[in-house]
C-alpha cells in the first residue's frame, strides 16, 4: 500500500505515508504545492487507503489503494464541459458538487488550502459548502 502510494507521486519524495498511520483518522501530507488528505480504514476486513489529492496544476482526485497495492481513482473533479451542449453546464456543476461532498463525507476536506477550497466552490457553481 505504501509503495503504491509512493508510485503515484514519484517526483515528490516527501509525500510518503508514515509507517504507523492511524486507522480511521484523517491525516494530511503537504509537499511543493501538493495537499494530500488520507485515511486508512478496514473495509470488509481489508485495509484500505483512501486519499484526496489536490495541486493547483492538476485536477482534484479521490483515490483508493487496497492492501494488495491495487490503486483506483474513485472520483475526480470535472475540469471542462462543452458549452454548446444543452445541460452540460448544469451537469458539470452537479458532478463537481457531488464529488466535493464525497470528499467531505470521508473527512478528507478539512484543512484544505485556500486554492482547494476556491476550486471546490467555483467548480461546483458556488453552491457547495464542501471543503
Amino acid at each position: 500500500m505504501r509503495d503504491a502510494f509512493a508510485a503515484a507521486f514519484p517526483a515528490y519524495p516527501d509525500l510518503r505515508l508514515p509507517v504507523n498511520a492511524s486507522v480511521g483518522t484523517p491525516q494530511q501530507l503537504r509537499d511543493r504545492g501538493w495537499f494530500i488528505a488520507y485515511r486508512v480504514d478496514v473495509d470488509e476486513e481489508e485495509v484500505v487507503l483512501t486519499y484526496f489529492a489536490h495541486h493547483r496544476m492538476t485536477d482534484d482526485e479521490l483515490c483508493r489503494i487496497d492492501a494488495h497495492g491495487r490503486a483506483e481513482t474513485i472520483g475526480a473533479c470535472q475540469l471542462f464541459y462543452v458549452a454548446d451542449q444543452p445541460g452540460a453546464e448544469a451537469a458539470y456543476y452537479e458532478h463537481n458538487r457531488r464529488f466535493y461532498e464525497e470528499v467531505d463525507r470521508l473527512g478528507l476536506g478539512g484543512g484544505a488550502p485556500p486554492a482547494a477550497t476556491i476550486n471546490a466552490y467555483l467548480r461546483s457553481g458556488g453552491g457547495s459548502e464542501a471543503l
